[in-house]
């Protein structure tokens, strides 16, 4: 297919103007809302006619060589337990961060993600250089029913951890030194928060629906090891 060349394929609803085809050829498209899962949106046939409709589900195909620019091999974090590797599924990197705010609550909640990206940063480098070798890697993906993943990624489903605590966030961090795709998992400490208030200041505008007061908030998380499988 040339390069300039693209297809809509489409389950949709709704069509406005529209010839009862399930695939047409794009020359012009146009979104301009997308809400509930659906996508609005309008173009020209080749034929001349203005289509509008809802579509459900879409894919835009092109060229080889676009497809591989793309989003990538979409990947799952598996975290490295110590049985996996007693080495590498020891190791862990724990950080703070610390945020102000008239809103208890977004403070609480700016100050995890940034004590979750803090520790994924400290803890990256070590992942990298100390990951497995490809084979123990493919054994671990192997034991969720998945395979290693390689290159280009976009880690998009739920983490799978290693014992029962659940994962609050799971991080990208590249290649490993071995050329595997690999991947922090990071857990909240809520139990080491650190929570106190304090006169608010023009910085956040007084806090003057919250009784001249801000919340300061330091949190805690933990990161550790993972890697990419699909």
């Amino acid at each position: 297919m040339p390069a300039q060349e693209r297809l809509l394929v489409f389950a949709a609803t709704d069509w406005i103007l529209c010839p009862s085809t399930d695939t047409v050829k794009v020359e012009k498209f146009t979104q301009w809302s997308s809400l509930s899962g659906h996508l609005d949106f309008m173009i020209w046939h080749p034929a001349g006619i203005l289509c509008i409709g809802t579509a459900l589900a879409f894919a835009v195909i092109a060229s080889s060589a676009t497809r591989a620019q793309g989003l990538g091999q979409i990947t799952t974090c598996v975290e490295i337990s110590v049985n996996d590797s007693p080495v590498v599924g020891n190791i862990s990197r724990k950080r703070k961060h610390t945020e102000v705010d008239c809103d208890p609550q977004s403070a609480r909640g700016r100050a995890f993600s940034g004590a979750r990206a803090n520790a994924s940063n400290a803890l990256k480098d070590i992942c990298r250089a100390r990951i497995l070798g490809v084979q123990a890697v493919r054994d671990i993906c192997a034991a969720h029913g998945l395979r290693a993943a390689t290159g280009t990624t976009s880690l998009r489903n739920p983490a799978v951890p290693a014992g029962a605590v659940p994962i609050d966030e799971e991080i990208g961090i590249g290649l490993s030194n071995s050329g595997i795709s690999i991947c922090t998992v990071i857990r909240n400490l809520p139990a080491e928060t650190v929570t106190s208030t304090q006169p608010a200041g023009v910085e956040n505008g007084f806090c003057i629906f919250n009784n001249n007061r801000a919340t300061k908030v330091t949190a805690r998380a933990r990161a550790r090891c993972g890697v990419q499988c699909l």
